[in-house]
């Protein structure tokens, strides 16, 4: 009754009735199922994400290089106002330069359970080119077979690295995010560092 009181009061003095309450986050799920679906969609959406950025250079690699030939014409025929327009168009269907980023810095977004939990191909080529296929599950552990045998342990999340830790507890690696991968420095320095790269769901 009171709070309908105050309602009253706010509307008579401001002529509006109060602004309602914004509504709590929604709990995330804590099960093993349900992140893993999530973590699938995630990947599954960023890989088609990156199938469409492909066919739309190639639909605009193409045009350019149509237009390119209708500009030579048009300049070899003396209509300089035709080719200037066409140039013009060339220059917005050309890529935009990438805004520089320090190699394997962490991603804008913030790292989450969900971008990690999954399956991932490892390679380490200052390790004898090392290979693995290593998968991270939900309950914090994870497992690998490579062309060097199998291993498993724990991961943790800290900041925007994922630590990981042998079964007898020893530090093994710490994966830092970046551009849609995790790269490791421990076995080497750039071109030799370790990138371990996202499996899409199902293969």
């Amino acid at each position: 009754m009171f709070s309908v009181f105050i309602a009253l009061m706010t509307f008579a003095v401001y002529g509006e009735t109060p602004a309602a309450q914004p509504e709590a986050p929604a709990t995330q799920p804590k099960t093993i199922d349900a992140k893993t679906a999530l973590a699938e969609c995630d990947r599954a959406i960023a890989a088609a994400k990156a199938e469409y950025d492909k066919k739309v250079l190639a639909v605009k690699a193409e045009t350019i290089k149509k237009l390119t030939g209708a500009m030579e014409k048009a300049t070899k025929a003396g209509n300089l106002d035709e080719a200037l327009a066409i140039r013009e168009q060339i220059k917005e269907l050309q890529p935009k330069p990438a805004v520089a980023t320090q190699p394997a810095t962490a991603s804008a977004e913030k790292l989450t359970a969900a971008n990690v939990v999954g399956t991932w191909d490892v390679v380490q080529p200052a390790n004898n080119n090392w290979r693995a296929r290593m998968q991270f599950d939900a309950d914090g552990t994870y497992h690998y077979h490579s062309n060097f045998g199998s291993g498993s342990g724990t991961w943790r999340i800290n900041d925007q690295s994922v630590v990981l830790t042998d079964k007898d507890g020893t530090l093994k690696d710490t994966y830092v995010a970046g551009n849609g991968m995790l790269v490791s420095h421990a076995h080497g320095e750039v071109k030799n560092a370790t990138r371990a790269t996202a499996v899409p769901a199902g293969k």
